[in-house]
């Protein structure tokens, strides 16, 4: 992480995070998503982690609200897990980097403060 930054990708957006807002980081294909019956579309579903059912919501819709974003998701998706006020969550990311140069062509950041949506 540089400077104390996660960088990650959504789509063709870029994005920055303070790397004291994760907990951890892990790939969706080691978890199996529960589905959450009568959720709001921006939960995917649910994961078991560490002995807690943790919800997973879709980082596009969470930081793209305004593109149309598909309620699927894939298996090459990684989960950033975060600590809120109400306890543990988790949301999906198209791919992840210690180093914004692996994602970016020197695209512009969207730096992020999970403070700001919980």
């Amino acid at each position: 992480m540089i400077n104390g930054y996660l960088f990650f990708k959504l789509g063709t957006q870029l994005f920055a995070l303070d790397q004291l807002d994760i907990s951890e980081i892990g790939r969706l294909k080691d978890y199996h998503v529960f589905p959450i019956p009568h959720s709001l579309p921006i939960c995917v579903g649910a994961v078991q982690h560490r002995g807690k059912v943790i919800p997973v919501l879709s980082g596009a819709q969470l930081f793209q609200p305004s593109q149309v974003a598909s309620s699927t998701i894939s298996q090459t998706e990684q989960l950033i897990f975060f600590n809120t006020a109400v306890g543990p969550m988790a949301f999906t990311v198209d791919s992840i980097s210690q180093d914004p140069l692996v994602l970016s062509e020197f695209g512009e950041w969207t730096f992020i403060q999970l403070s700001d949506y919980f």
